[in-house]
């Protein structure tokens, strides 16, 4: 059974955020990236115990494909480290899909093997996150689709429409 929805965004764990900006604007042309820093949740849990999970983000576009870009600055337990931050390098942590039901696909994908690594909820959005990094190398972050969801990504693509590369950090 295929997910709900494609693939959503591709999402990278960067050690410098700025850094890793600049390296996407020169290398593809892409942005411009809007940064949300020090990300609060309402909720972070893995195995239903509370976590710190301090990260800032920035969301961009690279031609058609939805990018964030994410820099974690504390997270712990330290075992989650793995599967969230590859390593300290920049690389490929996750892919982003939608469900109208979050909770019904990320119970879909642990019944697949992919364990439920983290769960986080920032107003109405929820996010929960399967490690899937054996069989493919990163996590499936799972998101609450929905009008909120498609408008916040609309203005990275309208950012990215006729940009000019001037101004390449913006925030929302």
């Amino acid at each position: 059974m295929p997910l709900p929805r494609p693939i959503h965004h591709i999402g990278f764990s960067v050690p410098n955020l700025r850094t890793a900006i600049d390296a996407w604007v020169s290398a593809y042309g892409a942005g411009p990236f809007y940064l949300l820093e020090h990300v609060a949740c309402d909720e972070s849990t893995s195995g239903g115990t509370p976590v710190v999970w301090d990260h800032s983000a920035a969301f961009g576009q690279s031609g058609a494909v939805p990018v964030e870009l994410q820099e974690t600055h504390d997270l712990q337990p330290a075992e989650l480290a793995r599967p969230f931050t590859a390593g300290g390098r920049s690389a490929v942590n996750h892919v982003g899909v939608t469900a109208d039901d979050p909770a019904a696909e990320s119970a879909r994908l642990e019944s697949l093997g992919f364990g439920l690594r983290m769960h986080a909820r920032l107003g109405e959005f929820e996010f929960f996150w399967h490690d899937a990094t054996e069989a493919f190398g990163y996590c499936i972050e799972v998101i609450t689709a929905g009008p909120e969801l498609d408008a916040f990504w609309d203005t990275v693509a309208g950012g990215a429409r006729d940009w000019d590369g001037r101004d390449p950090i913006r925030s929302f």
